[in-house]
């Protein structure tokens, strides 16, 4: 007890820093960044999202497990982090930008979005598996043949 309080000054400042160590995204990051850019983009992106949805769920169950919700970042720590995170997320998508819709950078925002709101939001109760919301992200809610025909 003595060594773990000279590194902290009292168990609520020792479970903070817990908590902001789990919500750190840098590994996540640099395992999207590690990814190969060829191959199918699809296969790219679940690839990429189960990395990301593994570390957003360690984080949320740390702060369960703690009985606390996950802290915001400290002041620029937090865009930072998600800024590497977008633009990791983008780098996979670089090769195909011009079979998308939406800047690579706007794709990734809104499949980290979405991410976040499936594990510690209302939509985590739809059980959606990971390369279903990446197909979503990727081709929106209507089948083949409508897209084909708006």
């Amino acid at each position: 007890e003595g060594t773990v309080f000279r590194a902290s000054a009292d168990k609520d400042e020792l479970l903070n820093e817990c908590l902001f160590e789990a919500r750190r995204m840098e590994q996540a990051t640099e395992q999207v960044r590690a990814l190969p850019v060829e191959g199918e983009l699809r296969e790219r992106l679940v690839a990429a999202a189960e990395i990301m949805q593994s570390h957003i769920a360690r984080a949320g169950a740390v702060a369960a497990a703690l009985g606390r919700r996950l802290p915001t970042a400290p002041e620029g720590e937090g865009d930072a982090a998600f800024t590497a995170a977008r633009d990791a997320l983008a780098a996979l998508m670089e090769p195909e930008r011009d079979r998308l819709n939406h800047p690579p950078e706007t794709v990734a925002v809104l499949l980290i979005g979405l991410l976040f709101e499936r594990t510690v939001g209302p939509a985590a109760v739809l059980e959606l598996p990971v390369h279903d919301l990446v197909s979503v992200v990727l081709h929106g809610a209507l089948t083949p043949d409508e897209r084909n025909d708006r």
